[in-house]
């Protein structure tokens, strides 16, 4: 009789067992899913929010750009840019920006704004673009600056004071060809990290996707959501018409040793061709990201 209660004792423990373990496997693989679907979805968005500052060119200049200091073009060699009634996005005007690059070096016009960023740690930038020509670029040296972050630590007696203590690009959206330099392929964006500039890391980039490549005559729309951390905790997003396209996950986008951030669009490169490179950018935003 003992026998029989000892054996029951121990089948009713075993069911129970069984029964736990069914349950903890169930619970686990629920939250599996539940933390695998919260991944997915909690890739941030760009729908826009209050918007901070705009440049629509329309009063047929660029003085937007300076907008309570917060902002100017800079250039280097035959860098210009300048507002024109060729192509707009909407009503008249954009902003064309020229390079010449036949004597090779570096030719760059940087049209900045830099009060947005150092005011808010999450923003989206919007920009449309017009590529009236396919650029190639040069085998040596294939590099070409559309849109940059650069970090910059101010004088010591703050800005404006004197030379910068840094000023360093720090993420560089740049054009690329398919099928490498010289081969005639379409252009693409590439975002680069570029850690040269900041220490030991290699620099690290991301590719829009095979088949996702600039529009040439056609007016294509650029967002980057920047989302700044002195630490790993931020990121930063690129969308080409609405389709998400360059998503670097978190990492730092705010080095600790410099003061600020500042943004800039760009036509900047060493060696293009043909050698004269326009582009137009119009309708260009800041925005604050909509709140969920």
């Amino acid at each position: 009789m003992k026998t029989k209660k000892n054996f029951l004792f121990i089948y009713d423990n075993l069911i129970l067992t069984l029964v736990f373990i069914v349950v903890i496997l169930f619970i686990c693989s629920n939250e599996n899913k539940v933390s695998a679907h919260y991944f997915q979805e909690d890739i941030p968005k760009n729908t826009l929010g209050t918007e901070l500052w705009t440049a629509g060119h329309e009063g047929g200049d660029q003085s937007e750009w300076s907008l309570n200091d917060g902002g100017g073009e800079f250039n280097s060699g035959t860098g210009n840019s300048a507002v024109s009634s060729e192509v707009a996005h909407t009503g008249k005007y954009s902003l064309k920006m020229s390079i010449n690059t036949s004597n090779g070096e570096g030719h760059g016009t940087r049209n900045f704004r830099w009060n947005e960023l150092g005011e808010h740690d999450d923003l989206i930038f919007t920009q449309y673009f017009f590529f009236p020509n396919r650029i190639d670029l040069d085998g040596e040296n294939d590099w070409f600056n559309l849109i940059q972050t650069k970090g910059v630590k101010f004088a010591p007696g703050g800005a404006g004071t004197g030379p910068d203590q840094i000023n360093d690009p720090h993420f560089v959206l740049g054009l690329k060809v398919r099928g490498g330099a010289g081969s005639g392929g379409a252009n693409f964006l590439s975002l680069s990290d570029l850690q040269k500039f900041w220490g030991s890391q290699p620099d690290e980039s991301w590719e829009a996707p095979s088949g996702i490549n600039l529009p040439v005559k056609k007016w294509v729309k650029i967002q980057m959501r920047i989302i700044q951390d002195r630490g790993n905790r931020g990121r930063i997003l690129v969308w080409q018409d609405d389709q998400l396209i360059i998503d670097t996950r978190l990492r730092n986008t705010l080095r600790p040793e410099v003061d600020t951030n500042m943004y800039s669009i760009n036509v900047y490169a060493d060696k293009t061709y043909p050698t004269t490179a326009n582009i137009y950018v119009d309708d260009v935003s800041i925005h604050l990201p909509a709140t969920p």
